[in-house]
């Protein structure tokens, strides 16, 4: 008996934990080419009970890649569909890049990704009503690939990024990690080696 509840105990923990990872998002070099994805979920309940979560209109299908604004996102929507969005994030995403505007040669899945308002600059998540589940859940996956690009084409820095909301559900965020080309990757590891040899 005690095993069954311990059982039980763990898997209701799983279950917690996958609603708690939030969402990842991930540029990196594909070959020749560039891939940004994203997948994981949300608890909007927070946003829902304090009446952050608004109303968007779809401009149709397209997606965009601006470091500096910053704007990331794909929405595979037809244009003027109603979609979900939310303002005033407490800790919005920082600047990840330079100012280059860079649209994919192709993109999919669901419509999700984070945007400005150009008058205001003020940061949004945006997201498809369809996506929520009945307990206010929105799970999202999806990218986009940008043909014969590096990381630098694009403008970007390398890091990890985070946006961070008082009404996240507890653990959960928007993380973008943008890693490096494979090149440079070869090359930290023989600095570090370098390090170690000299300092031994």
């Amino acid at each position: 008996m005690k095993r069954i509840a311990l059982v039980s105990a763990v898997l209701l923990a799983a279950v917690n934990y996958a609603y708690s990872a939030g969402i990842e998002m991930n540029i990196s070099p594909d070959g020749s080419n560039v891939k940004a994805t994203y997948s994981g979920s949300l608890d909007l309940s927070g946003f829902f009970n304090s009446g952050s979560v608004e109303s968007m209109y779809s401009g149709g299908e397209e997606a965009l890649l601006w470091p500096q604004e910053p704007v990331i996102g794909v929405s595979t929507t037809s244009a003027e569909t109603e979609m979900g969005s939310i303002w005033g994030i407490d800790s919005p995403l920082p600047s990840f890049g330079s100012d280059v505007q860079s649209v994919p040669d192709s993109f999919y899945g669901d419509s999700f990704g984070v945007t400005i308002d150009s008058g205001t600059s003020d940061q949004a998540i945006f997201f498809d009503v369809k996506d929520i589940d009945e307990n206010n859940i929105v799970s999202v996956s999806g990218g986009m690939t940008f043909q014969n690009k590096t990381i630098s084409d694009l403008g970007l820095n390398l890091g990890t990024y985070q946006m961070n909301d008082s009404d996240f559900a507890q653990g959960e965020n928007i993380t973008l990690t943008i890693t490096p080309e494979p090149a440079t990757m070869a090359l930290l590891g023989l600095g570090g080696l370098f390090i170690r040899r000299r300092s031994s």
